[in-house]
This record gives C-alpha cells, structure tokens and sequence, in this order.
C-alpha cells in the first residue's frame, strides 16, 4: 500500500466513523426525548409552564409592569444599553499555539452516571426544560445516551448549537427596583 493509498484509506474510514457517530446522534435525539415525555409526570410538565422566575414587576418611566412579555421587553433593553455591540474588525494573528497536545479524551458511562448523581438538586432547569431531579433519578438509564453525545461532541470537535443555550434570569441585589 503506497501513502497516497494509505491516506485515502484512512479518510473513507474518518469519513464513515463521522456517518456512524452523526446516524447515532440522529437516533439518540428522537430516544431522548421519548424517555423524558414517559417519566416525567404531566404535573410537573404544567408547573414549568408557569412564570416562576421569581421576576419582581419592573418599573418602566413611571408604570409598573407585571406581564412577563413586558419584564422580558424591559430587560432585553437595559441588557442592550448596558453592551456595546463589538466592531467587524479583524481578529489579530495569534501565531502557532505552544500548548501540549491533548491526548484522546475517553468519556465512561460510569463516570457520567455518577456526575448525573451528584447534580445540585436546587439548581435551575436548562433551556431543555429537564429537571434536576429527573436527570439524577434517571441518570443509570440516559448516562449510556448521554456518553455517547459526549464522546462524539470531543471526537468530532464540535459542540451542538442547543449546548450553547442559557436561560439568563436577573436576581435583584438591592436598591431602588425601577
């Protein structure tokens, strides 16, 4: 076998791993949520409908607003007057990095399920609307799902847009509340 023979043989089979792992990732978003919709029960399902962030009502000029779309409004422009829109400048040259290289990371079932156990029971939901309370109970039987999204997000180098999401709630400190 030549280099030139070797290099293909080797991208077909980076190229065929790369289908395998976005197939599994296809499969697993449409099982995840199967899961959750059987062991949540309906209850709980309504309770996060509610506006239970806990959002005081907000003063805008001088008319006190307690609707949540009017709270978000009001928010979303003091967030906007308190940050600066960044320029389309280029981004300097940083050179080569001097880092060491990183070896394979492997992700184990095992650990995630003991992280899945250990979450913080009175930390907030996410933006996937998954309580705390079932990821831990449920953490034996999602952490081999939950693994393998791990695994092919470092194997892949790339992180899925919906794990960039935050939901962002103010906490009022003190002071005047307008």
């Amino acid at each position: 076998m030549t280099g030139n023979d070797s290099d293909d043989y080797i991208e077909r089979q980076r190229k065929s791993a790369d289908r395998h792992i976005t197939s599994t990732l296809h499969i697993l978003s449409a099982v995840i949520p199967a899961l959750i919709r059987d062991l949540v029960p309906w209850s709980l399902v309504k309770s996060l409908r509610c506006d239970q962030l806990g959002v005081s009502p907000l003063k805008a000029g001088d008319i006190l607003h307690s609707d949540p779309k009017m709270k978000a409004e009001i928010l979303n422009r003091q967030f906007v007057s308190a940050f600066t829109a960044e320029g389309n400048t280029a981004l300097p040259e940083i050179g080569a990095s001097t880092a060491a290289v990183i070896d394979t990371i492997h992700v184990s079932c095992k650990g995630v399920t003991k992280l899945l156990r250990n979450l913080k029971s009175h930390k907030a939901i996410g933006p996937d609307g998954i309580p705390i309370r079932l990821l831990k109970e449920a953490a034996a039987q999602i952490a081999p799902a939950v693994t393998h999204l791990f695994q092919a997000s470092l194997n892949q180098g790339k992180v899925p847009l919906l794990w960039k999401e935050a939901l962002v709630v103010p906490v009022f400190k003190k002071g005047n509340r307008s």
